[in-house]
């Protein structure tokens, strides 16, 4: 901004003094100091936020509960920020790996005590609407077995013959497509590219958040934030957009 502006009381000999002055500093060790301080903290929060989004063990979000009549949640950039901050691209082969790191840390026998299964935690309804059988399902969940070492707490394993590998990965390539494609479909025309209650919206953060239930996405989007569905354990809708809000989809 001319400085001119800022003083137009002073005399033009003054006002030159203080310009002069104001341009000296700039070029000043401390201002150039305190710019490269400025960008230094940006970019840590740049590399933070990809560091949530790839799924890196944390203790920020991993076991948050969530409640949002009761809590305030913010991302770690305001507004204005976002709108500098580089936009990430993954193919959607990186998303479904980096979904997989969060849901079970990758692993394709694990699963947990409110019964979801797999490397990509298939709840039972989801598996039924896949095509299995009730047999089949049924057959899958009661081979959940919990495996209790002394002082920690139980972990659960399944038969992964009922669910081998390759099944798991042809489920998300369906699961995905069905939540882009038809069940939220409308929410990625609508709300990608916008701000929802201070979370910038991707297409990524969107299928990240769907692992928790279309119906849940769809709440948040038609109450713009203020329900918001959290868990027994993990993050919750909001957690889930804001971890992808800087990271967007590569389309091919």
């Amino acid at each position: 901004m001319e400085l001119r502006k800022i003083y137009p009381y002073l005399c033009p000999r003054k006002q030159d003094s203080i310009v002069i002055e104001f341009q000296s500093f700039r070029c000043s060790s401390i201002y150039l100091k305190f710019k490269k301080m400025q960008k230094i903290q940006q970019y840590a929060k740049f590399l933070f936020v990809a560091a949530l989004s790839l799924g890196l063990p944390n203790c920020v979000t991993n076991d948050l509960s969530f409640n949002s009549e009761k809590d305030s949640f913010t991302t770690l950039y305001s507004p204005d920020e976002i709108e500098n901050v580089p936009q990430m691209y993954i193919s959607k082969k990186g998303l479904y790996e980096r979904i997989a790191h969060m849901e079970s840390r990758g692993q394709y026998d694990v699963a947990n005590a409110t019964h979801t299964v797999g490397k990509y935690q298939a709840s039972r309804s989801a598996l039924l609407e896949f095509g299995y059988s009730e047999e089949r399902v049924d057959s899958i969940f009661n081979s959940i077995v919990a495996v209790k070492e002394e002082g920690r707490r139980a972990s659960y394993y399944f038969d992964i013959e009922l669910f081998d590998t390759h099944e798991q990965e042809r489920f998300i390539i369906w699961y995905m497509k069905r939540m882009e494609k038809v069940l939220l479909k409308d929410c990625v025309n609508e709300y990608v590219g916008t701000t929802v209650n201070g979370v910038r919206i991707t297409k990524a953060g969107i299928l990240h958040a769907s692992m928790l239930g279309a119906e849940h996405v769809q709440r948040f989007f038609d109450s713009n934030g203020k329900i918001n569905y959290t868990p027994k354990r993990g993050p919750s809708v909001q957690q889930r957009l804001a971890r992808f809000e800087t990271t967007e989809i590569e389309e091919s």
